[in-house]
């Protein structure tokens, strides 16, 4: 059973041993920090079980405790190495690790995983009477802006004004509405995990009404980012 969910980007300057002297993005790490710890909170309080979702290469749970390093962004990691976790992945759980919360799964969801797939598995990830807190990594588009990863798309503002608005007001309702192709196109790497939200969330919804609140919205490199926490009410 789903009783709250946090939600944080996962730029990878945000990774342990990515950021150089100069910290580009302060208030979006402090606020990243602040979810963290308000999942942290929330499953103490429920003594519920953590999950971390984020994108990856393809759709698999992985063990809370399995490596991971810089190598999985970098793309250094040699074919005789042992696989590590994605990248956005190990970021959630370097999160909640740092704030004290205890891990108690891992789940990556591939960037092209079909609405209803990402829909099943998130109510899967939060079925039977158990609490659960969800801590979930998604991106927005990567085309706000000329100088964005994927230079400006016009289509990106009004793309993440929907997403954005319906973490705004707790609704997971439009989440199902990214069209997984549009999403590519703007490079969104957010959509399957958001959508995997949005299906934990209605399976746990039975009439309750969802509290929201969003620390940080902004596109500092071009790309939509967003922390937020949502809690039924």
């Amino acid at each position: 059973m789903l009783i709250a969910a946090g939600l944080c980007p996962h730029p990878p300057l945000l990774l342990d041993g990515l950021r150089g002297s100069v910290d580009p993005v302060p208030e979006l790490r402090a606020a990243c920090a602040d979810v963290a710890s308000w999942v942290r909170g929330r499953a103490e309080e429920a003594g519920a079980r953590v999950v971390v979702v984020a994108g990856g290469p393809r759709t698999r749970s992985h063990g809370p405790d399995e490596p991971s390093s810089a190598a999985a962004f970098l793309g250094t990691r040699r074919a005789s190495d042992p696989e590590e976790l994605p990248y956005a992945v190990a970021l959630g759980r370097q999160l909640l690790t740092a704030a004290g919360c205890r891990v108690d799964a891992l789940q990556a969801v591939a960037l092209g995983e079909p609405v209803a797939g990402c829909v099943r598995l998130g109510a899967s990830l939060v079925s039977g009477p158990e609490p659960v807190v969800l801590l979930v990594l998604a991106d927005g588009s990567a085309r706000r802006t000329q100088k964005a990863p994927g230079y400006l798309d016009p289509r990106a503002a009004g793309f993440d004004a929907a997403w954005v608005g319906a973490v705004r007001a707790g609704d997971p309702q439009p989440l199902l509405d990214l069209d997984p192709q549009l999403a590519a196109e703007l490079l969104c790497e957010g959509r399957a995990a958001l959508q995997i939200l949005a299906g934990a969330a209605l399976q746990g919804a039975a009439g309750r009404r969802m509290a929201a609140g969003v620390p940080f919205a902004d596109d500092p490199f071009g790309v939509q980012y967003v922390a937020a926490t949502w809690h039924f009410l």
